[in-house]
Order: structure tokens, then sequence, then C-alpha cells
């Protein structure tokens, strides 16, 4: 390993294990803080994508290359913050479930192992005074839970006049990227999503929908794994024996930016490269399995479609911080899901929300280009980001970085 981080497992709840990624802010970088007392966690998707994706192909200090040699990233997340990933729930990359143990069924038995690990991290790591949550996809959910179940703890220690949990950590923000949040409110713009961008005709419509409404329908009778299975056959594919609808009647394969029709092969060459044994010792991982996170899915599905709007309410009611960006080009969740759920979201900054007035966003990298559109009502900023799709740091990895550094520091994203 070429970099200076910090990685290891975490034993979070029996002998079941957490693998994570430390990176200190990086030597030499102008945007570090001067005590090096910010921490961001970054947590990914699936459920069951390691958080490994985002450290080599998305924000972390270097990339993968297709001959699997390190390629540093001059937009590394660690240029401005200590960086956390965490491979999470157990059983996702490099984290295990011994046996005896149980896979997480919810999100919330998944914030409480992330909470044990965080709790960890800051007894190894002392000094951190501020900790973001960031994520991005089903991170939608295990972001905003994981930051409820943090504001849980301080609220019962100041109750009890205990020590401040995570060793004084206060929570500074949260960030969600094409998050999977709120699902009653976000399935039902699928299909006049496809019907914009002429993705799907008519008859092809008519298809989609029809299993929308088995989704929506199942949720209303509270049948959530069940609403699993028809979303799964129209878009998702993990489950499904055929490939999924919106595949077979588009052809296109990538569902996570619909400007392309294959997802990147680069996408891939970070799990080579973790798996090589100098890389196995480095991390602290030995014979470990790199897990592929379908028995993670396989034990969220029911929990899949519930929704964690209750937990972002909490979060933004506390006054933290929470930036919520959706890249323009992503089908899977589009602009149209987000902006439905948080038209909607029954918090007290509500009609501040929706009546703040659109901010066109430029950067200095790209001054004469519009880089996206962002409303604001504190604490809550969501930002459209243009040209990019789910994986929003991998496809435009300078502008998100001026999105989340700007957003961290507090200034307006315009």
């Amino acid at each position: 390993m070429d970099f200076p981080a910090h990685a290891g497992l975490l034993r979070v709840r029996g002998n079941s294990t957490l693998f994570f990624v430390l990176q200190p802010c990086e030597d030499g970088s102008s945007l570090c803080p001067p005590k090096d007392d910010e921490l961001t966690l970054w947590l990914q998707g699936g459920p069951g994508g390691p958080s490994q994706f985002g450290l080599f192909v998305e924000n972390g200090p270097y990339h993968v290359s297709e001959s699997l040699q390190l390629v540093p990233n001059p937009y590394s997340w660690s240029k401005r913050f200590s960086m956390l990933w965490i491979d999470q729930p157990v059983g996702t990359g490099y984290s295990s479930v011994a046996p005896g143990d149980e896979y997480c069924s919810n999100d919330t038995c998944a914030a409480k192992d992330l909470y044990n690990a965080l709790d960890q991290i800051s007894t190894l790591f002392p000094g951190y005074s501020k900790l973001r949550i960031t994520g991005e996809s089903y991170g939608g959910k295990w972001v905003p839970a994981t930051a409820a179940y943090v504001l849980e703890q301080q609220a019962l220690a100041r109750a009890a006049n205990a020590a401040a949990p995570l060793n004084g950590m206060t929570l500074a923000g949260i960030s969600v990227g094409d998050g999977w949040t709120d699902p009653v409110h976000m399935v039902p713009e699928y299909v006049p999503l496809l019907k914009s961008l002429s993705i799907l005709d008519e008859n092809g419509l008519a298809q989609f929908g029809a299993l929308m409404d088995q989704v929506m329908n199942n949720i209303t009778a509270g049948d959530t794994a069940a609403a699993f299975l028809p979303w799964d056959a129209a878009i998702n594919g993990d489950l499904s024996k055929l490939p999924p609808l919106l595949k077979r009647l588009s052809g296109l394969n990538d569902y996570f930016n619909f400007d392309r029709t294959e997802q990147p092969a680069s996408y891939n060459y970070w799990t080579q490269y973790v798996v090589q044994p100098a890389v196995r010792a480095a991390f602290g991982v030995g014979n470990t399995t790199l897990h592929s996170g379908l028995q993670v899915e396989m034990a969220l599905v029911a929990d899949f479609m519930r929704s964690q709007a209750k937990s972002l309410i909490a979060v933004l009611e506390s006054g933290v911080p929470a930036l919520v960006y959706v890249g323009q080009l992503d089908i899977i969740v589009g602009p149209r899901l987000v902006n439905a759920y948080l038209n909607q979201l029954p918090w007290s900054g509500l009609q501040r929300y929706q009546q703040a007035e659109r901010a066109i966003w430029r950067t200095p990298d790209e001054p004469a280009e519009v880089a996206g559109w962002s409303r604001a009502a504190e604490p809550l900023t969501h930002v459209v980001v243009r040209n990019v799709g789910h994986i929003a740091p991998h496809d435009n990895p300078a502008r998100m970085f001026n999105l989340i550094t700007n957003w961290a520091d507090g200034k307006p994203i315009n």
C-alpha cells in the first residue's frame, strides 16, 4: 500500500466484524483543518455494496487502473477531511458474519453495528471532534438511520449526565447522494421519469407501470418483502431469473447513468486489487472472504421498501446540516424520485424549502459551465448535479469535490 491509511477489522456484535479504512487528511493539503479534527464516514449502498468501492472508484486518495496499479486521485475527499470507509452491514466486502451471528434484517441493526464501530474508532484514533456521515444509493437509508441513532445516544448521555459518547465527537453533518430514502414517495415517479427521457414507449411504460403498481399495492398492504420483487424484476435484476424489464425493453445496462449503455469496466478493477496477498496483509484481513453482498441484500429484502424519512426528519429538526444531492443522469434514484419525497417531507422547514429560490451552481474549475442547481432551507441543501449519474464522484470528481467541501465549509452552492 502506498498511502498512510489505517485498516483492519472491528468486532461489533458477537464475533462478527466490520472492515474499515481510515485515511487521515492528506499531509500537505492546504484544505485540511489545522487540528485535523474532522472525520467523514462514507457508506456505500447496495445493500451489500462495500465502501471499498467508494474508496477505490469514487472519493479515495487512489483509484485502481486496469493493470491494478494505484493512480492518484487529485480530487480525493481526504484532501479536505480525514476519511473513514466501512464495509457494512456485517457480511459486506471484508466484513464478516460469524457462525451463530445473524445478518442485519433492518436499518436499525446496521446503525447499531456502525455506532459500535465508530465508538471503537473514536478510542483507537482520538482527537476527532466532528463527525460527518455520508453515503450514496442505499446509503440514503444507512446515513439518516445511523445519524439519528448517534443523536439518540447523545441525548441519552446528556439526560443521564454521562460522558459524551464517541469520545466527544459531535455530528457535524450528513450527506446523501442519489439516496434511496423514502420509497413510498419515490416509486411512483419511475414511469414519469422514463417517459420524460423517452427510454420506453407507451407499451413499455405500461408494462413497467404495472410492476410499479404491484410495488405500491404491496407497500400499502404492509407486505414490503413482496414489494421488493416486482421492483427487482423491473429495474434491479439481482434476484430475478430474467434480466430486468428496463434492460430488455431499452437495451440499456447501466441504470446508474442513462447516457451509457454499459457500466464502466473501471467499477470492478478494485475487486482484483484488494484480494492480492500484499493488500490483504496491509489491510489486516488475512484470508477473509471478499463477500459479494448478495446474502446481505437477501436479509434486507423486507426492509428495502421501508422509509427512513423519520430519521432524516430527526436529523433536520436537530439542526444538523444535511446535503441531499442527485445526479441528473441517474435512473434508479433519479432526480424526480428525490424531488418527490423532499417536496412533501413533513419537517418544520418544509414550507421554507418549497418556497426557496433555486440557484445556479458553478465551480472555479468550470466557470463557464453550469455544474448544477441548488435549493436550500437551513439545515437542508438539495443539489441536482448536472451531467453525472448515480455514482457522481466517479462521473465528475472535481465537481463533487467542490460540492462536498463547500457544503462542509458552510458556503452556498451557487
